[in-house]
């Protein structure tokens, strides 16, 4: 058993403050926050609770630079865990 409190993500994750922009399949569009970021997800702060769907687009920075497809993980109140899928 791992010791309390050891990191057991495959990928190392950084502490970021970025705006990001989530689009949903019926094209409404939602600013939040993203807070951590690796390869393999992220963790996301909305501006308002709200019951996430399973999978949405995310856009990171202002211009939307970086799009990622994201699939909900987790989600407690305003915090959205997400991972991305492996890309070929």
């Amino acid at each position: 058993m791992p010791a309390p409190g050891r990191e057991l993500r495959r990928h190392r994750r950084r502490r970021i403050s970025t705006d990001a922009t989530i689009l949903f399949a019926d094209g409404v569009r939602l600013n939040c926050k993203v807070i951590d970021i690796s390869e393999a997800g992220a963790l996301i702060l909305l501006r308002d609770e709200i019951d996430m769907p399973f999978d949405f687009r995310l856009e990171i920075g202002g211009g939307g630079v970086v799009r990622r497809t994201c699939y909900v993980v987790r989600q407690n109140g305003r915090k959205v865990g997400v991972r991305f899928p492996h890309r070929v």
